[in-house]
């Protein structure tokens, strides 16, 4: 059963298109049978970049991801991709000449991707990897302390409050040292969220068992998570 959590609500058109869609894929235990072909597939840079990471279950992910964003724009959107990415100073892959915005995350066995219109993010997190933090639990609640207003979102869950502000910060576009260290990040959020002055969409998942997930968006949020196959990644 798929649950989901809304910030905000705004009525669209039959005719309007602008929703951001979420796509996930599972990376299931016979991954070598398909990780050569899935690199093969791969631009030059996104190839050199993904043989140049030491951690194997990292560089899986990253094939994964990058491989899905490829089968997205090619089989979803039907739009002519060459796999080649520019990087922000923050380390954002962005596309090169292309209206749309992305953003992927992963956990362990899984990767999501967020596409958009506008700026995007998006965070996935094993509930077990979260759980205990004195860290997270000390900046959830200062935050849920100063934003009473969201307290029907699983913000006290360490899993959904640090998805939240990791997708958060992916859609401004901070590095992870900026919002991880600052104290003004709480403040600058809660401006953003609480006076709504850039219309922020913030949607949590609760779809994959044992995992959080948050989307903050400009646009309104898709309710369901598209589920992509990992064979059909070779389509």
């Amino acid at each position: 059963m798929q649950l989901t959590k809304m910030f905000r609500l705004i009525k669209f058109s039959k005719g309007d298109d602008e929703v951001v869609e979420i796509y996930a894929v599972n990376i299931s235990s016979d991954i070598h049978k398909y990780e050569h072909r899935l690199l093969n597939r791969l631009g030059r840079g996104c190839r050199i970049c993904c043989e140049n990471i030491k951690n194997k279950q990292r560089r899986v992910q990253f094939l994964v991801g990058r491989n899905l964003l490829f089968y997205i724009f090619n089989n979803i959107i039907e739009q002519k991709f060459d796999n080649e990415l520019v990087y922000t100073k923050s380390g954002k892959p962005m596309l090169v000449n292309n209206p749309w915005n992305f953003n992927i995350a992963h956990s362990d066995d899984w990767v999501v991707c967020a596409m958009s219109g506008r700026e995007v993010g998006i965070d996935i997190e094993c509930a077990n990897k979260v759980s205990g933090s004195k860290y997270v639990k000390q900046a959830s609640k200062i935050f849920i302390e100063k934003m009473p207003s969201l307290d029907y979102l699983s913000l006290k869950e360490e899993s959904y409050f640090w998805t939240f502000r990791e997708s958060y910060a992916k859609m401004k576009g901070l590095s992870f040292e900026q919002w991880i260290s600052e104290d003004s990040f709480i403040t600058e959020i809660s401006d953003d969220v609480l006076l709504n002055l850039q219309n922020i969409f913030i949607k949590e998942f609760q779809c994959i068992q044992g995992y959080a997930i948050t989307c903050c968006s400009y646009e309104e949020i898709n309710n369901n998570i598209k589920m992509i196959r990992l064979v059909d990644l070779l389509k």
